[in-house]
């Protein structure tokens, strides 16, 4: 019976917002990000860290995971809540080791024939160019 109230209420809430709304919504700092999807929806998390050739991206999240009774590859962009943590996942945005770890989580979970799951909250890619003087890793392909 309350179960039912409380639908018809967030139904009847969330069918009237405005367009300005849905973005303050959207924009919310408080709303969910991939690690907290991670622990509310899935079981047997396994990060798999570094694209094997550069770095570790704090911002690309990843690994293997357990949704009800199958096994998937989950990716997806993290955020922080704080500005020291916010900082250290570079808000959100991958540089090309987080594309590369992705890439090489997607190509394992080919091998593997198992679905992949992206969960993506970015505004994009980090757009700085790289110092004229640093060593870019090889490609993959």
């Amino acid at each position: 019976m309350i179960e039912k109230k409380i639908e018809d209420t967030r139904r009847q809430i969330f069918s009237n917002l405005t367009a300005w709304q849905r973005v303050q919504l959207a924009r919310h700092p408080r709303r969910p990000y991939t690690l907290d999807y991670l622990k509310l929806a899935f079981a047997d998390f396994s990060r798999i860290a570094c694209d094997r050739l550069f770095a570790e991206d704090r911002a690309m999240v990843g690994g293997f995971a357990r949704l009800d009774q199958h096994l998937a590859m989950v990716l997806g962009t993290q955020k922080g809540r704080e500005t020291k943590e916010n900082i250290r996942r570079n808000f959100g945005s991958a540089h090309p080791e987080g594309y590369r770890k992705a890439l090489r989580l997607m190509r394992l979970a080919d091998k593997f024939g198992l679905p992949i799951i992206t969960l993506i909250d970015t505004a994009g890619a980090y757009p700085v160019l790289a110092p004229r003087n640093a060593t870019l890793p090889k490609p993959l392909l």
